[in-house]
């Protein structure tokens, strides 16, 4: 499942809903147009009869353009539903080198305090433990490993920083690195006390921060990215088989040739 959570990540599902195929979709109004109204075009879009011996095949092939017009629908359907629900740090920008790049550009000590805090509500939303080794099942796939190690090697940094404030008396809270974590998960005052104290040492450690939203942001909403996922693998495999229908028939129709069976006696078009 970890391996399914990589390939579903928004980041993924970003590429996969910006290829080609996809971007066909909007042409699914112009194909239904040619199945339904197909009068004029019919001598040239039916297929003669007994092209292959086996009905199924045949009928798979003579509904081609029905096939291509469902895979574009479901496709259309499931870039629909990334559009609505993926997150604006992983679409809006060319990938996580353009979100830390932009980010980075106008970061402010607030903006990079308010990152941390949205990140951490999210967090400890999922966890109400301090322990980052412990892989609880309902942030498994929300937050993965990558993030649980991102986001210890933050605390421990700013762990040495409060130990550094520490000795110059210029801090009130302890430098352990489990106490700032529970500090920043907790709710109501003891998670403010917490920002207010490290509130100017964040900035230090923005891209590590900045970071910290990318992944979270990329991970979020498991269950809508496995549906989208499917919905894409489905779409694109309908709408391929007529390509693949056709291409068998054509190679069919060229070791018939080879071997000498004659050909069949065409009453439709050339197609």
């Amino acid at each position: 499942m970890s391996s399914f959570n990589e390939i579903t990540r928004w980041s993924n599902l970003a590429r996969l809903a910006g290829g080609r195929l996809p971007k066909l979709a909007i042409v699914a109004p112009f194909v239904a147009f040619i199945i339904l109204h197909n009068e004029p075009l019919r001598p040239f879009l039916e297929m003669a009869e007994s092209w292959h011996p086996n009905s199924f095949v045949e009928t798979i092939a003579k509904s081609r353009f029905d096939l291509f017009y469902i895979g574009l629908v479901i496709v259309g359907i499931a870039v629909a539903l990334f559009s609505l629900f993926s997150p604006s740090q992983v679409t809006s920008y060319d990938g996580y080198e353009g979100f830390i790049k932009s980010k980075e550009s106008i970061k402010t000590d607030s903006g990079v305090a308010g990152s941390l805090r949205l990140t951490m509500e999210e967090y400890s939303r999922f966890t109400k433990r301090t322990d980052l080794a412990f892989d609880a099942r309902e942030r498994r796939f929300r937050f993965p490993r990558r993030f649980r190690e991102g986001l210890w090697s933050l605390i421990r940094s700013l762990s040495r920083q409060v130990a550094l404030a520490v000795d110059t008396d210029e801090t009130k809270i302890n430098s352990d690195p489990k106490g700032i974590l529970s500090g920043l998960v907790s709710n109501g005052p003891k998670r403010e006390v917490v920002f207010d104290a490290l509130h100017d040492v964040f900035a230090q450690y923005s891209i590590d921060i900045f970071r910290l939203e990318y992944i979270r942001s990329d991970y979020e909403s498991p269950v809508k990215r496995g549906v989208i996922f499917w919905l894409l693998i489905l779409g694109i495999f309908v709408a391929v088989i007529p390509t693949l229908i056709t291409t068998y028939l054509v190679i069919f129709d060229l070791f018939a040739v080879a071997e000498g069976v004659p050909r069949p006696n065409y009453q439709s078009g050339p197609m």
